[in-house]
């Protein structure tokens, strides 16, 4: 794709009159964008996904169209499809995998073949070890493993193309480390859990959506977890830290398999049929299932030397490794070796491109264990569609889109301090135009260097996050309010609820959350029907977490407000714990039991809490309640729950909720008081799910308008304190944000500042 500008010459004749110059746009790029966008798509559909990123950056309708979901549609019929290759990487077995994808630089081909990782932030969590992987089409299978050092039964499905998660029903057997693999229709998963248990071998049809108990195998010794497993022949082929096995599910039998064992090792792939694995000396062998032989691979006498944690992968039909050549190297190298099957059935491999695929600038703890050979692992799937904010193919491209005398260019020359000094003064609705600009600028714009000098400049701004749960379904859809400025020749500003699929999994429901700055608090809740003692950070700019010590006590639904640097938790369990309330300290990052409480009779379960004049505010289901932790007195509070309700915020000390006849009051804590907000009279109808925040000051109201609709509305308030101390609102935004195909319950909302 070519963008020509010619001038005309007639204007740098000096013999000839004056004339203006005039700009002639080649016809080739404008006949794409006038066609229909069915055309358009089939046409870039043919293009290389490795080009996408330059097509991108020719006109905002190229651009919609390549991050378009319908784009991979198109690929998959016109048979276009490409092989993606992920790598997971961890620094220590607790804590999430980081994921990266293999990229291609078409234009580095002038100078040789240029690869890199390139990180994946939109990929949802995974548990942290432990989980069974494996890949159907552009899907990901996430099977079991360990969430806070505990097996869980979970299984999801990550369609790669938006990096978005479906839950299948839970497994009768909490797993971590088990093998699978999918034959006949259904997906089987085996081990990883106590050899005796009745639930060893499951089952799940793909089509009822049912798991079932395989039952009648032959009784064979082995260990618990599983090492390594892949499909062969519809025969699922498993290794422990001893043996290897293989299971027909057809037959229903699970057999020792001594010569399977003997050059089989953890880097091993399957290609063809054919499983090939590191043996000693460096050397790949093959092993041949039918004719039960191994054969060396031969011409691999320049493969670079192995580490133990190597991992292999079959990248559409080549063999591809990665591996740390040192101990403790910064480094990670790509091998990509081509196969090939001579006379007498001899397997010959050649080196097509070995190279450094990541190095990191120093050792940092990060980084340092960060790649750890041990911990080094990967996947790889045939992808049908891969969405453009994959990350995939995500490098700039040395092509220039814009002239060397336009006017970003004085940014573009500048260091990357001062530039980020400039764009931190640019409000965040602007970034996604910004970085239309350049691949500098949309590289800047996504560091998170940049949110450090806009909290340095006290250029933060309010986002608003909401939680949404679809109607029986078991996980929460994260959402983030965005503004959207009026463009030229328009005056309405509109605001739209977009998806953040990037957004870090959490419990379903019974979280308590506690905004401080840029970062929410996430505590226990409710994981595969059961209360957890978790405590976890999710810092919103980069959608990373960091773990917290475990409270003492498990907990769901429990009231939670920061006082004097303590981050305090009420309630969620049983009354007479001895560990009903805690407090930790944000400083020394400890838990400690808060005792001597005055005898309140209070619900296990709270509904609402807040911070209000250093004293946390809670409501249960009967009756509102306020905590002092100075005085480490709890007290019932009548007037308070007068006219309280879910739907609620605070803002400037103050309390304000609607109550049942779409009237909204304001609470002052001092003067004991409920006053009525005037100038409301046109406030939209709101129902129970109505959820407020205090979005820099203003109110932000987020409701169905009518019960069980798939609109959900945002109304937005300003307030005022006029002479007499009467508080007046007045509706500065009302309209509809999101339409979606089903309804979806509001959970949660909440106003984050960066």
């Amino acid at each position: 794709m070519h963008l020509l500008t010619v001038t005309s010459s007639s204007g740098s004749n000096a013999e000839k009159p004056p004339q203006k110059k005039k700009k002639v746009h080649g016809p080739r790029p404008l006949s794409l964008l006038l066609l229909p966008d069915e055309l358009s798509l089939n046409c870039l559909a043919r293009v290389p996904r490795c080009y996408h990123p330059s097509v991108s950056m020719v006109s905002t309708a190229l651009r919609r169209l390549i991050a378009s979901p319908a784009i991979y549609v198109e690929r998959s019929l016109l048979r276009r499809t490409e092989h993606v290759l992920y790598v997971a990487l961890r620094s220590c077995v607790t804590e999430t995998p980081r994921w990266y994808t293999l990229n291609l630089k078409p234009f580095g081909q002038a100078y040789g073949v240029n690869h890199s990782l390139v990180p994946v932030p939109s990929f949802p969590p995974v548990p942290s070890w432990g989980m069974s992987i494996f890949t159907v089409g552009s899907e990901i299978y996430v099977i079991g493993g360990c969430v806070n050092e505990k097996m869980v039964s979970t299984v999801f499905v990550i369609d790669c193309p938006s990096y978005t998660c479906r839950f299948l029903p839970n497994m009768k057997q909490a797993r971590a480390c088990a093998a699978a693999g999918i034959v006949g229709g259904k997906l089987y998963v085996i081990g990883g859990c106590k050899p005796r248990s009745s639930n060893w071998v499951e089952a799940f049809d793909l089509k009822t959506q049912t798991w079932e108990t395989v039952t009648g195998l032959n009784k064979v010794e082995m260990y618990e977890k599983m090492i390594r497993s892949f499909l062969i022949d519809d025969k699922i082929y498993l290794m422990d830290r001893k043996s290897s096995f293989v299971y027909d599910p057809k037959e229903g039998r699970l057999e020792r398999d001594p010569l399977l064992n003997g050059q089989w090792s953890v880097g091993s792939c399957v290609i063809e049929d054919k499983l090939y694995s590191f043996g000693r000396r460096n050397t790949i062998w093959e092993f041949d299932t039918l004719g039960r032989v191994w054969r060396q691979v031969r011409g691999l006498e320049d493969l670079p030397d192995k580490a133990e944690g190597s991992k292999m992968v079959n990248y559409g039909g080549k063999l591809v490794i990665l591996v740390n050549l040192q101990e403790h190297s910064t480094e990670i190298w790509y091998t990509e070796i081509e196969l090939e099957r001579r006379e007498g059935g001899e397997v010959w491999g050649t080196i097509l491109l070995s190279t450094r695929v990541l190095a990191s600038e120093a050792f940092s703890p990060v980084v340092a264990s960060l790649l750890r050979r041990r911990d080094l692992t990967t996947r790889v799937m045939h992808l049908s569609s891969v969405t453009s904010s994959s990350g995939a193919n995500a490098e700039e491209s040395p092509k220039k889109l814009h002239d060397d005398n336009d006017a970003p260019s004085s940014l573009l020359l500048l260091p990357d301090e001062i530039s980020l000094n400039c764009l931190a003064r640019v409000p965040r609705c602007y970034y996604p135009w910004v970085s239309l600009v350049s691949t500098t600028l949309r590289r800047l714009i996504a560091s998170p260097e940049i949110y450090t000098e806009r909290s340095a400049r006290r250029r933060t701004e309010h986002v608003l996050y909401i939680a949404l749960r679809p109607y029986c379904t078991r996980t929460l859809e994260w959402y983030t309010l965005n503004l959207i400025k009026p463009s030229f020749g328009q005056e309405e500003i509109k605001h739209r609820l977009v998806p953040v699929p990037s957004f870090p999994l959490v419990p379903y429901w019974g979280m308590s959350i506690v905004v401080v700055g840029s970062e929410m608090y996430f505590l226990g809740g409710s994981v595969d029907d059961s209360f957890v003692s978790t405590a976890f950070v999710i810092d919103c700019p980069s959608y990373t977490c960091r773990s917290l010590p475990n409270m003492k006590q498990e907990r769901g639904c429990a009231a939670a407000g920061i006082v004097d640097g303590k981050l305090y938790v009420i309630g969620g369990c049983d009354p007479l714990s001895p560990n009903w309330v805690e407090a930790f300290d944000l400083k020394t990052q400890t838990w400690e039991t808060v005792r001597g409480l005055s005898d309140v009779e209070v619900y296990e379960k709270t509904i609402r809490s807040f911070v209000m004049d250093d004293k946390i505010c809670i409501m249960d289901r009967d009756s509102s309640f306020v905590y002092d932790p100075k005085d480490g007195v709890l007290e019932r509070d009548l007037l308070l729950n007068k006219q309280w309700r879910v739907g609620s915020c605070v803002i400037d000390d103050k309390l304000y909720s609607f109550d049942q006849e779409n009237i909204l009051w304001e609470f002052d804590p001092v003067s004991r008081v409920w006053t009525r907000v005037k100038g409301l009279e046109d406030l939209p109808g709101v129902r129970d799910v109505t959820k407020m925040a205090n979005c820099g000051g203003k109110i932000a109201i987020l409701c169905n308008v009518e019960k069980c609709s798939t609109e959900i509305w945002y109304t937005e308030i300003g307030l005022e304190r006029r002479e007499g101390g009467e508080a007046w609102g007045t509706i500065l935004w009302s309209g509809l944000v999101l339409a979606s195909e089903g309804f979806s319950t509001i959970v949660r909302s909440l106003s984050v500042s960066f």
